[in-house]
Order: structure tokens, then C-alpha cells, then sequence
């Protein structure tokens, strides 16, 4: 998580964001984030941090450029109870008919 904040969501330099404490992030810089924020991501890693034992589906888009693929295959490695639904062609932000697509996914599933 704390990658993805870095490298897609800041708008503003990391060294920047460190030295302020402060940044705009998220689409349109429209969401202030404090480097307490960051400073949490990075103590309660979600990678070894994850406990949840529910069953969870993940959507994801192959050419999602926010939260790359291969940090989510790296996230459900050894997590039996994600599954992962690989939509080609899609990116971060879907377009309504690959909503439409992906809610048909799930329902498949449930």
C-alpha cells in the first residue's frame, strides 16, 4: 500500500510530502494526506499484517497503472480464500461497461 501511495496516488515529490508533512493525493489531488498516514501504512504492513480468513474477491484490471498486478499477486500468494478475476484490457478506473462485466463476475461467484 504504501508503494501504491508513492507511486501513484502523491501528487507532490516524497521527499516534499516528508519534509511538509503533507501532500494532495488521489485522483485530482482532491484528498489531503498527512505522512502520519504513510508512517501507518508502513508500520502495519498489509502484506504481513493481513488476518482475514473471509472469503474476498478481487476485480482487477491487467493494465490497472494505480495498484499493479503484481502487487496483488504478491499480496494473495498463499491466501487461499482470495480470489483473484483478471479483467484484460482494463485499467485502474473502469469504464461502465467493464463495471458491468465485473459486477457479472460476481455474481457468478456468489
Amino acid at each position: 500500500m504504501k508503494d501504491i501511495l508513492v507511486n501513484s496516488l502523491l501528487k507532490e515529490p516524497f521527499e516534499q510530502y516528508k519534509r511538509t508533512g503533507r501532500a494532495k493525493a488521489g485522483h485530482g489531488g482532491k484528498i489531503e494526506v498527512t505522512y502520519d498516514f504513510y508512517e501507518d501504512l508502513v508500520k502495519h504492513n498489509l502484506y504481513e499484517n493481513y488476518k482475514e480468513k473471509r472469503k474476498i474477491l478481487i476485480i482487477q484490471g491487467l493494465l490497472d497503472d494505480t495498484a499493479p498486478i503484481e502487487d496483488t499477486y504478491k499480496f494473495i500468494e498463499n491466501k487461499p480464500e482470495i480470489e483473484l478475476v483478471e479483467m484484460k484490457n482494463v485499467k485502474h478506473h473502469m469504464e461502465p461497461n467493464e463495471i458491468l462485466l465485473s459486477t457479472e463476475e460476481m455474481l457468478k461467484r456468489f
